[in-house]
């Protein structure tokens, strides 16, 4: 389809508050700008009420086959997190793009912010948004062999969870990487507290040609006091182990 006599491509589309958005993007090479466009649909004629400009960010490195928009919707549907993933290199630090709107499209804030970390040590992996606007984020990281050794972790990879509180501009980090476990995969959700509440599942061995799996571990932090409040790890019981492998 064609938004403003532009050719647009289809993202991907969803429920948020009471209307259900189609969001496409189109780039400009003059520009080298990418826009999202949040198209609202109108279900009883299967046409497009209005066409909003969700998001429109600039830079040099943007290319034409690489979608750097994805959306994230709080638990009451009541904030939107427009999330740009800026084109980085293996050496250059990340960086993302974080606008929040309402379900007008209207805007919250918007930042960039820039993590610390290089892009071939840091992989993004989960982002929530809670009902205030916040952001959480959880991210895989890797220690060089010098780091790994002087903290006698079993492997080079850890997982941190990132908070960017937009009223007061912090951009807070959470360590949970259990020093004597590996952390295969987590999942974090926000609750209706607000909580960031994390699950999945721990090895206690390094990664070997197949997975292995040792048990459930469960994190709870508090943004309100910005502290990991419950960090614990569940292993597998005999029977499960023997229901699974049966």
């Amino acid at each position: 389809p064609k938004i403003d006599n532009k050719k647009v491509k289809y993202i991907g589309s969803e429920k948020f508050g009471p209307s259900t958005f189609f969001f496409s993007r189109y780039f400009d090479r003059k520009a080298d700008s990418y826009t999202l466009f949040a198209s609202q649909l109108d279900p009883n004629t299967g046409k497009f009420v209005k066409n909003f400009e969700a998001c429109k960010v600039t830079d040099d490195k943007f290319g034409a086959f690489r979608n750097p928009f994805s959306t994230f919707t709080s638990i009451d549907s009541t904030k939107m997190l427009i999330l740009t993933t800026y084109p980085t290199k293996r050496n250059e630090n990340v960086r993302y793009g974080l606008k929040v709107v309402n379900p007008d499209m209207s805007t919250v804030w918007a930042k960039d912010i820039e993590f610390g970390e290089a892009d071939k040590d840091f992989r993004l992996t989960d982002v929530e948004i809670d009902r205030s606007g916040n952001i959480h984020m959880i991210a895989t990281l890797r220690m060089s062999r010098e780091e790994k050794k002087e903290k006698d972790s079993k492997s080079r990879y850890y997982t941190n969870v990132y908070s960017y509180f937009h009223e007061t501009g912090e951009l807070k980090q959470y360590e949970i990487g259990f020093t004597e476990y590996i952390i295969r995969s987590i999942d974090l959700d926000v609750n209706d507290q607000d909580e960031l509440i994390g699950m999945g599942f721990y090895s206690d061995k390094k990664i070997q040609l197949i997975d292995n799996y040792k048990g459930f571990f469960f994190i709870k932090i508090d943004p309100r006091t910005k502290e990991v409040v419950a960090s614990n790890v569940s292993p597998f019981s005999e029977e499960l182990i023997e229901e699974l492998a049966g």
